[in-house]
């Protein structure tokens, strides 16, 4: 069932005009209108500035680079050294680089897609799709994007469960000089459930600019990761195993494998979009730098990591670096404490796309059920009425299983929280309230219930980020651009060779995840 929501575009159009367009009641940005034309637009930045077309939005520089920079590093960093170990030095740092090249020249050819959606800051792979694609294309497009974030964000609630208890312990043991330990600090499921009271509350935002401060500390615990690198390769404990051999070039039966963790170590393009809407300003060159410096920082921290943590414990070194350092140094514990706290805020950036997508499936599947219900709006002079049907979704029963008490009471953190408290006040009544309950319980009884998702992640992994990653940016920008005169056409036949290069990712991908399983 529908709800009709009434809104006002700001194009002078005769008064009392209405026209029916079908959209979700979830936009990626609010100050998006609830439509998608098909009209393309200028490349000159600056005549857009001065017409408006890149005026709104809240969020700076600075909080965009932060969000996308979140999203891109993860404990996959902790596993660089080992890919050097495995492939040697020289080949290590060109293919790290490599993959972030690749990675940043798909974001900057989703930027440039996401300047033909009309209105503007109402961009989403859905509606870049419905442009190059069709209607029947978005909602796989959708699916794939919403089940690999769902996938990631229960891999990192499973990371939370496995490594708080460790972590904890690890620092009772050396601030109390005591081997007891309280039965409190070894409970996995315990501590999951603690941690969800701040995940919860952060899922609930409706704009990712609302997390950017959650981002900014989840890079200073990766930062406080690298000095930790940094420092034990400058001054060797005496209790770490000497290091085996360092080669420049090498090729072991673990190299194939290390090939997709760098890859994937770059995999951001979920949040483009949203980052793209909410920036202040957001002409190319704006974009060009947040893209930039979120993988520029991205690639430098991963060639450090790798190169220091390699040369310290040379072939020795193992596929999580943290292992390798000493249980009983309160530096280390400090720091594994700390990745336990960037994935925590990483969680939310997760669930924020995967919600976006889930969206866009459930309005499509749904769309044809609909019903009219006037929702007032202090109108402007010249405004034309737009009717909007959005999801009703109490028909979604297998994400509304949540008591009210308990929903009220995180709905009311939120509003405390948010910076953008209207929006947050219809919170509770809308279908963001409904996707993200269902979102977090399901992930939470998976991750309760489970211990290990590595080979379900691996497929997911392979067809998703390279879809989103490679795939689609490369389709989009030649679908939209391949018969343009303003683009040149070595972009564009670079744009199809970055679709191809993804769809040998992806083949080599689920190749070795299949070869791995027989074995």
């Amino acid at each position: 069932m529908y709800s009709s929501v009434q809104i006002h575009t700001r194009k002078p159009t005769p008064p009392n005009v209405q026209q029916t367009i079908y959209e979700p009641l979830l936009h990626d940005s609010p100050d998006s209108d609830r439509s998608v034309h098909h009209e393309g637009t200028t490349d000159d930045d600056d005549d857009d500035l001065k017409l408006g077309r890149f005026q709104g939005g809240r969020a700076t520089v600075f909080s965009s680079v932060s969000n996308l920079a979140n999203t891109i590093l993860g404990t996959g960093m902790l596993a660089f050294p080992y890919a050097f170990a495995s492939i040697g030095i020289i080949p290590g740092i060109f293919s790290c680089a490599f993959s972030g090249s690749m990675a940043f020249f798909g974001l900057y050819l989703l930027s440039i897609c996401a300047a033909k959606v009309e209105p503007p800051r109402s961009t989403s792979f859905n509606a870049i799709s419905m442009l190059t694609f069709g209607k029947r294309a978005t909602v796989f497009f959708d699916l794939a994007i919403a089940i690999k974030c769902f996938g990631v964000s229960i891999s990192y609630l499973i990371i939370i469960k496995t490594l708080t208890s460790t972590a904890l312990t690890t620092l009772y043991t050396i601030i109390s000089g005591s081997d007891e330990i309280p039965q409190i600090l070894i409970s996995h499921r315990l501590w999951l459930l603690l941690s969800m009271s701040i995940n919860i509350p952060l899922a609930f935002f409706k704009k990712l600019d609302s997390l950017r401060f959650t981002s900014q500390a989840a890079l200073v615990f990766v930062l406080y990761m690298l000095a930790i690198v940094i420092t034990y390769y400058f001054h060797r404990p005496h209790d770490i195993e000497p290091a085996g051999p360092v080669k420049y070039f090498k090729w072991s039966h673990g190299a194939i494998g290390t090939f997709p963790v760098q890859i994937f170590a770059y995999t951001c393009a979920q949040n483009l979009f949203p980052v793209y809407n909410e920036l202040k300003e957001n002409t190319q060159k704006r974009m060009n730098i947040v893209i930039g410096t979120s993988i520029g920082s991205a690639t430098v921290i991963y060639e450090i990591i790798a190169l220091a943590g390699y040369l310290t414990f040379g072939s020795k070194v193992k596929s999580n670096i943290v292992e390798m350092y000493s249980d009983s140094s309160l530096f280390v514990a400090l720091g594994r404490l700390g990745i336990v706290l960037m994935v925590l805020f990483s969680y939310p950036l997760q669930v924020h796309p995967c919600r976006a997508a889930l969206d866009k499936v459930i309005s499509t599947v749904w769309k044809d059920k609909e019903t009219l219900i006037q929702v007032p709006r202090e109108e402007e002079e010249g405004d034309a009425q737009v009717v909007v049907p959005s999801l009703e979704m109490s028909k979604v029963r297998f994400i509304s299983l949540v008591s009210r008490p308990f929903l009220s009471s995180l709905v009311c953190l939120v509003n405390i929280l948010n910076a953008d408290y209207r929006d947050s006040l219809t919170l509770c009544h809308s279908i963001i309230w409904k996707q993200t309950t269902g979102i977090i319980l399901a992930g939470l009884a998976i991750a309760l219930s489970v211990d290990h998702l590595e080979t379900v992640l691996s497929f997911v992994g392979a067809t998703g980020s390279t879809t989103i990653s490679f795939i689609l940016p490369g389709l989009f920008y030649f679908s939209l651009f391949r018969h343009s005169k303003e683009r040149s056409p070595v972009l564009t036949w670079a744009a199809l060779g970055l679709a191809i290069y993804g769809i040998c990712v992806m083949c080599f991908c689920l190749t070795y995840n299949i070869i791995q399983l027989l074995n």
